[in-house]
C-alpha cells in the first residue's frame, strides 16, 4: 500500500522516500546528473532516440527552452522531483504566445512529463504536476496539452484541465501497394486492400486539379523574413484562438529547430505573402505501418476567407512530396479546414491526440482554435 504524506507543496513523503519538487536552473539543465536521468528514463520509450547522445540532448534542450523566443529572464519552466540528488520525475512547459480574440497571452505547452519506472503508480506524477501548475501561475495565463497517454490524461483531468476534443488526422495515400504489404502477409488480401484504396482515392488524388490561374505564385523560401510579421498582423484577426506566428517565432520553430528539416512553401500575390505551408519527410515509428515513409504537413496558415490560396498551398504540398513517400498526413484542430483538406484527396481517420487547456487568467475557450502539428511538441518526433 502506497503511503503519501504531504510536507508542504514542495516536499512529500512516499513510503519513507522524501520527494522534493523544484524548478531547475539554466545551469542545471546542462548538468550531467539531469542528462543522465533523461537518458535512463526514456530508454524504453518510443522517442528514446532523442535521448542517447549527450551533445545532442544538450543542443535540443538549449533550443527548446533556453533559445525559445518566449523564454524570459527566469529559469526554464521545468519542474523535477528528486530524492536527494537523484532525479525521479519531470514536468516541462514550452512557452508560447497565444492570441485569443484580440489579446496576446503568455501560454505554455505541457510536455516531457515522465516519472522513473520504479516510482510510477505511486502518485508522484500527479503531485509533481500539481506543484508545477501552482508555480506556473506566476508566469502564465494558460496551459495547453496536445497528446496524452492513459496515465497522463487521468492526471490532467484530475487537476482540472478541460478536454476540448481531438485533433483531426487527415491522410492521403500515395503508395497503396506498400501500405497493403504492411497490413497483411496474404497476397490475395494485399491485392484486395491495394485495389480498394486506389478505387477510393481516385480521382481526387491528382494534385493538379487544385491549381487555378488566380495570380498567385508558390515559392520556396529559405528563411522567414520580416514580411511574415505583416502577414501575421493581417491574417491573425480571422483566427479567434491561435498560437502567435510572428517572424521570430517562425524562425525559432522551423529555421533553427534541430529535430527536423522543413521546407517552407509560401504563397505570394505580387510581393506580398498571403500564406505558407511547412512540410517535412519522416517515417511511421510504431504500429503495423512502422517504417513507412510519410510526408507531414506540419503547419499551414492563410486568410480563411481566401480558400483559393489554401487550395494552392495544399496542392503545392502534395506536389512537393510526389512519389517520395507512402502517406501524406495533416493533423489539425480547425473544423473549417476539413472540407478544403478533403478536396485535396485526404480522408479523415481517428486521431489519438487530445487537446486540453488549463485557463489561469483567460476565459475557457473550448472552440474556434486553429492548431497544427507544429504548434506543440507533437511534430518533434
Amino acid at each position: 500500500m502506497v503511503q503519501i504524506m504531504s510536507l508542504g507543496m514542495k516536499n512529500i513523503l512516499i513510503n519513507n522516500d522524501k520527494i522534493e519538487h523544484s524548478k531547475i536552473s539554466s545551469d542545471e539543465i546542462r548538468s550531467c546528473g539531469y542528462i543522465d536521468f533523461l537518458i535512463n528514463v526514456y530508454k524504453d520509450r518510443f522517442n528514446s532516440y532523442k535521448f542517447r547522445d549527450r551533445a545532442e540532448i544538450g543542443r535540443n534542450l538549449a533550443w527548446e527552452y533556453l533559445n525559445n523566443p518566449e523564454y524570459g529572464k527566469d529559469d526554464p519552466l521545468i519542474w523535477v522531483a528528486k530524492i536527494g540528488n537523484k532525479y525521479v520525475g519531470q514536468f516541462c512547459l514550452m512557452p508560447v504566445k497565444i492570441k485569443i480574440v484580440d489579446k496576446i497571452y503568455n501560454g505554455a505547452w505541457a510536455q516531457d512529463f515522465i516519472v522513473s519506472g520504479e516510482y510510477r503508480g505511486r502518485g508522484l506524477g500527479r503531485l509533481l504536476v500539481q506543484y508545477a501548475i501552482k508555480e506556473s501561475e506566476k508566469y502564465l495565463d494558460i496551459l495547453l496539452v496536445a497528446g496524452t497517454n492513459k496515465a497522463s490524461y487521468s492526471v490532467f483531468k484530475q487537476l482540472g484541465f478541460i478536454d476540448t476534443g481531438f485533433f483531426s488526422r487527415h491522410v492521403r495515400i500515395v503508395n497503396s501497394q506498400n501500405i497493403s504489404d504492411k497490413l497483411t502477409s496474404s497476397a490475395m488480401l494485399r491485392k484486395f486492400i491495394w485495389m480498394g484504396m486506389r478505387f477510393f482515392l481516385h480521382p481526387r488524388a491528382k494534385p493538379g486539379n487544385l491549381n487555378s490561374n488566380i495570380g498567385i505564385k508558390i515559392v520556396t523560401i529559405g528563411r522567414f523574413d520580416e514580411s511574415f510579421n505583416g502577414f501575421w498582423d493581417k491574417v491573425s484577426e480571422h483566427y479567434p484562438a491561435i498560437v502567435k506566428r510572428g517572424t521570430k517565432a517562425l524562425r525559432w520553430r522551423f529555421d533553427e529547430q534541430p529535430y527536423q528539416k522543413y521546407t517552407i512553401l509560401a504563397a505570394k500575390s505580387g510581393d506580398a505573402i498571403i500564406g505558407y505551408v511547412a512540410v517535412r519527410e519522416g517515417k511511421v515509428l510504431t504500429g503495423r505501418l512502422d517504417g513507412l515513409k510519410t510526408g507531414v504537413i506540419s503547419d499551414i496558415l492563410f486568410d480563411p476567407k481566401d480558400m483559393n490560396t489554401g487550395r494552392l498551398l495544399l496542392s503545392a504540398a502534395v506536389s512537393f512530396f510526389g512519389n517520395k513517400v507512402d502517406i501524406i498526413r495533416c493533423d489539425i484542430l480547425d473544423k473549417k479546414m476539413g472540407s478544403i483538406i478533403s478536396a485535396a484527396g485526404f480522408m479523415e481517420i481517428r486521431s489519438n491526440n487530445r487537446f486540453l487547456i488549463y485557463p489561469i487568467t483567460v476565459p475557457p475557450v473550448k472552440r474556434n482554435w486553429h492548431l497544427t502539428y507544429s504548434d506543440s511538441d507533437l511534430d518533434l518526433f
